[in-house]
């Protein structure tokens, strides 16, 4: 096998963990949205209709409420860049593989020649 061949199984392996990254993080955007769900369907018009915004337990829940959307958000965002990334290396590597088995200039006659003792 040549250069060539190595770096297309290189662009392959590291698509395909991508891809495996991307499925290791949907248990969280899982988690993430039940958490969200049964949080909307037990405490969310707690929060929003609440008298006195600066009881402690409206604090609780608004922090725990950010806290399940930023989790939801990031999760999910992994994911489709994950899973993106990974099948345009699968399938579309083309461009990477150009940048990476470029060749640079031919070397001259005065790039071989070594340097004279300082």
């Amino acid at each position: 096998m040549n250069r060539n061949d190595w770096i297309w199984i290189a662009i392959r392996i590291f698509g395909i963990y991508l891809l495996v990254l991307a499925v290791c993080a949907l248990p969280d955007v899982i988690n993430s949205g039940f958490n969200l769900w049964m949080f909307s369907r037990l405490h969310l018009g707690d929060v929003f209709a609440s008298t006195q915004p600066e009881h402690l337990g409206f604090q609780i829940k608004k922090s725990y409420l950010q806290l399940t959307l930023t989790g939801l958000v990031s999760s999910a965002v992994k994911v489709i860049f994950f899973a993106l990334a990974g099948w345009w290396m699968l399938r579309r590597g083309n461009l990477l593989f150009k940048l990476i088995s470029r060749q640079g200039p031919p070397a001259t006659a005065t790039d071989t020649e070594p340097l004279p003792p300082a």
